[in-house]
């Protein structure tokens, strides 16, 4: 056998093995493997923990790749933490208990701010209609973190009573990549939601538009305001 034909047949052992253990790892019930992955997490954080207490004599380049990969991974375990509060909200486990979602992801995870878990409840609120669940979902696949997933998730419940079924699904797209965009900002992002209602209030028609400000929140004073 050729070195050519070794390698070739190593690459054919190596396939099949890993066909073998993912079938393995299918087996096996998702909530060993859901531990399993967590555990594996946090000891992976745990070791680049311990080595970016010398980062010191990391050099620059590399420094600004690991700060980058750590806010990718926030934005991995933020989509993790929203997957599993929407399901234990649609099972009903703070209800069960008699509280609201915010105060239960809290006594479950007690270093979450009272901010983030609102966050994580206004997404999960939004992501409930079908019409909207592309919030979620757009959280879910880590397209877009749970800060501003939590904008669009707000601004969608502020115009909710105002805009029929086609609308909303129109105006959670348009918004939701919006904040998928990483080279739109915090600050654009906001002036994105606001130019959405902004432009609901325009359309609506004679009559309509204060009505339609009140239901936003607005006083028809506020809307008729320029600019």
């Amino acid at each position: 056998m050729s070195s050519a034909e070794y390698n070739a047949f190593m690459d054919e052992v190596d396939a099949a093995l890993d066909e073998m253990r993912a079938e393995e790892q299918a087996a096996r019930p998702v909530r060993e493997r859901m531990a399993e992955g967590l555990d594996t997490a946090s000891r992976g954080l745990s070791f680049a923990g311990a080595l970016a207490q010398h980062s010191a004599t990391v050099l620059d380049g590399d420094l600004t790749d690991a700060i980058e990969a750590v806010g990718a991974l926030q934005t991995q375990l933020g989509a993790v933490g929203f997957t599993l509060a929407r399901e234990a909200a649609v099972r009903g486990l703070h209800q069960d208990v008699a509280m609201s979602l915010v105060d239960w992801l809290r006594v479950r995870c007690p270093w979450l701010s009272t901010q983030d878990a609102a966050q994580i409840s206004a997404i999960v609120r939004a992501s409930q209609s079908p019409v909207t669940t592309v919030i979620g979902d757009a959280v879910a696949d880590g397209s877009v973190p749970v800060h501003r997933a939590a904008l669009v998730a707000r601004t969608m419940t502020r115009l909710e009573s105002s805009l029929d079924p086609d609308q909303r699904d129109s105006y959670a797209r348009i918004a939701s990549a919006a904040a998928a965009r990483p080279d739109l900002s915090d600050h654009d992002l906001a002036k994105v939601c606001h130019r959405l209602v902004e432009d609901l209030l325009q359309e609506a028609q004679p009559g309509e538009r204060e009505r339609k400000a009140s239901s936003c929140g607005r006083s028809p004073a506020a809307a008729s305001a320029p600019g």
